[in-house]
């Protein structure tokens, strides 16, 4: 049985969390500081020409079941790629919690590593020049049994990540967003993310919004 779970909406604690960027629909809380790395990521040595969504799978640190804080699904993501994979951190660049995070009535999501380092997240070469993006959740269809689907806020931080902040910032045309399932893993992100990236891949835009 398909599912989308409601959750409250948090506001963000500006007197804990530093804010990186603020959009008009999109806010980045800066978490780098707060990630315990085992060292860190050096510089990519190529510029940024791809951005990768992923989706957080059957981590058992991002079970949406358990309904933690959005810095308990980032801190678990960083558990699991320094102890359990031994990489310097968290692979991801931008994490999208499942329940919805605001500032000023804003979508917040979170970076954990510079968009500059060339953390992993993809492989095959293309963590050189890509960014990577991670959704809570296991959104991977029919093999995920308990029919999770990405929430509301996070579709629509899919579409603002990319068509108000990454897209502009780095000038990138509209293949350039890409999914897991582009690069080998075609289970990553699942398909209703998916619906959302060949969306803008194809363009598909009807007066400045995306026609979904």
């Amino acid at each position: 049985m398909e599912k989308i779970v409601n959750m409250l909406t948090e506001q963000l604690d500006t007197s804990k969390f530093k804010i990186y960027k603020e959009l008009d629909d999109l806010v980045v809380v800066d978490y780098r500081d707060n990630l315990k790395r085992l060292r860190g990521y050096g510089k990519r040595p190529e510029k940024v020409s791809l951005v990768v969504y992923h989706h957080s799978a059957g981590n058992e640190n991002c079970d949406w079941t358990k309904d933690p804080q959005w810095q308990e699904f980032v801190d678990g993501v960083n558990h699991w790629h320094t102890k359990g994979l031994g990489w310097p951190a968290c692979g991801y660049h931008i994490m999208v919690p499942y329940s919805a995070l605001e500032h000023n009535g804003k979508n917040c999501v979170i970076l954990a590593n510079a968009l500059g380092t060339m953390s992993y997240h993809t492989g095959r070469g293309r963590n050189a020049y890509g960014i990577g993006v991670c959704f809570q959740g296991n959104f991977a269809g029919p093999v995920n049994d308990s029919g999770l689907r990405p929430s509301d806020f996070q579709k629509e931080c899919a579409h603002s990540i990319w068509l108000s902040w990454l897209q502009p910032d780095f000038n990138l045309a509209d293949y350039q967003l890409t999914g897991h399932f582009n690069h080998g893993k075609q289970a990553c992100p699942g398909e209703d993310l998916a619906d959302i990236i060949y969306a803008h891949q194809m363009g598909f835009t009807l007066g400045g919004m995306l026609v979904q």
